[in-house]
């Protein structure tokens, strides 16, 4: 067999003294030999399991890494298309405001729908087009950073110095 740390367990003169004739002293070495024998595949069946285990939780963890950027790359797009929205909601309503413009529109279509919107000089009050554009504008950009920092925050740069000295980091 092969150096092992597990035949040091066999006295270097146990065989030798096994060839000698003494049947009992060499059922004992066979026996011993035999459980060294045990013990090495024993290691080898752990060994090949807890390399299995580690496969897996490396695949596990490489799934959840892509579900997360999945996850990340939906939300940072739809949170892109809101501000686009709401950035153009807001170009319109100055546009209109600062043109005062006269809106009509009428579309008739084959008397199945009558569409009619008409809108005589557009005029907003200072005090509304103020809270529109500048607290709305603060609400927007606040839930937007808000939701950004949920979706790409780590573990580590949640703590605030003060808890990583409680900690003892």
């Amino acid at each position: 067999m092969t150096d092992n740390p597990l035949k040091k367990i066999i006295p270097s003169s146990a065989p030798k003294e096994a060839e000698d004739g003494n049947p009992q002293e060499k059922r004992d070495v066979d026996i011993l030999y035999g459980y060294i024998a045990s013990l090495e595949a024993g290691k080898k069946e752990y060994d090949e399991k807890r390399q299995k285990y580690k496969e897996r939780k490396r695949n596990l963890k490489l799934a959840r890494v892509r579900l997360d950027l999945r996850m990340k790359n939906k939300f940072s797009k739809n949170v892109f298309k809101y501000l686009w929205f709401y950035s153009g909601f807001c170009a319109l309503v100055v546009l209109l405001q600062g043109f005062n413009p006269d809106v009509d529109v009428h579309s008739f279509h084959l008397q199945l729908w009558n569409v009619e919107f008409r809108l005589k000089r557009f005029n907003l009050d200072n005090k509304v087009l103020i809270t529109l554009v500048g607290a709305t504008a603060a609400s927007a950009i606040g839930l937007v950073a808000i939701v950004l920092k949920g979706l790409f925050s780590s573990s580590d740069n949640d703590k605030k110095p003060d808890d990583k000295k409680k900690d003892g980091s």
